[in-house]
């Protein structure tokens, strides 16, 4: 039988016809919409495992070195590596290279909040907190040269990456990268390795020296850089000559 019902719009209720379509089409859309919030959510990538202690400031022994950039060197007894690298920064985008080196091999007491990934350590120090001990001198140890190599991964700021911002990497952190390396925050040279994990390089000139508005360009950017690595305790440094970074696709 034809059915030839049609709408009222003052009718209080719809005829029966076209109230089951219309409920139908209701319960498809409805239906669909939800499926799509748990799709879009089960699809969305996870931030990684990177940390920052804020509102959890601690105190720290140790010495520092300001050399290439500033590092707290904790002791740690009875382990095959005799220190500890705390990489220091000071609050927000800034880096504390100047006000380190009159602290240079000597033993003191900071307070400061942790940053930490991957088993890389940063302490954003608290200003005025630095108490000199009467005595101290530089850790001695002999750096462990690994060889030359080259490398793909991209230049991150250490700050963001390690905890402050996550993720802080990739080109949408380009920007803040490059605002945080221009300050004073030391680079890393992050490398994937293909099971989706990753190794972190602290970035340094050839010479050694710190590195900082060489790399600006380049932040963010897929690149392939030859150099070579030193092992110092339980960080990596990568050595090269910005000059001879390649960007690659």
């Amino acid at each position: 039988m034809k059915d030839d019902s049609f709408y009222v719009g003052y009718e209080r209720k719809a005829q029966a016809p076209i109230a089951r379509k219309v409920r139908i089409a209701v319960i498809a859309v409805a239906s669909i919409a939800i499926a799509s919030v748990f799709i879009m959510a089960f699809a969305q990538r996870s931030f990684e495992d990177s940390y920052f202690e804020i509102g959890k400031a601690r105190d720290f022994e140790g010495v520092i070195t300001s050399r290439p950039f500033p590092r707290l060197l904790v002791t740690r007894p009875g382990t095959p590596i005799s220190y500890s690298h705390y990489t220091l920064t000071g609050k927000g985008k800034h880096g504390v290279q100047t006000g380190a080196r009159e602290f240079d091999g000597r033993l003191v007491r900071l307070r400061g909040k942790l940053i930490y990934r991957d088993g890389i350590t940063m302490i954003e120090l608290e200003p005025d907190t630095v108490v000199v001990f009467p005595s101290g001198e530089r850790p001695s140890g002999t750096p462990e040269w690994l060889g030359p190599t080259t490398l793909r991964g991209e230049i991150v700021d250490s700050k963001c990456y390690l905890g402050m911002m996550n993720p802080g990497h990739t080109k949408i952190h380009r920007d803040c990268a490059a605002r945080c390396i221009s300050s004073g925050i030391p680079p890393m040279f992050v490398v994937q390795d293909p099971n989706g994990g990753a190794q972190a390089y602290w970035l340094v000139m050839e010479s050694g020296r710190p590195i900082g508005a060489e790399v600006i360009d380049k932040v963010g950017e897929p690149l392939e850089i030859a150099g070579e690595i030193r092992k110092e305790g339980d960080q990596l440094f990568f050595r090269a000559d910005p000059g001879t970074y390649k960007r690659v696709q």
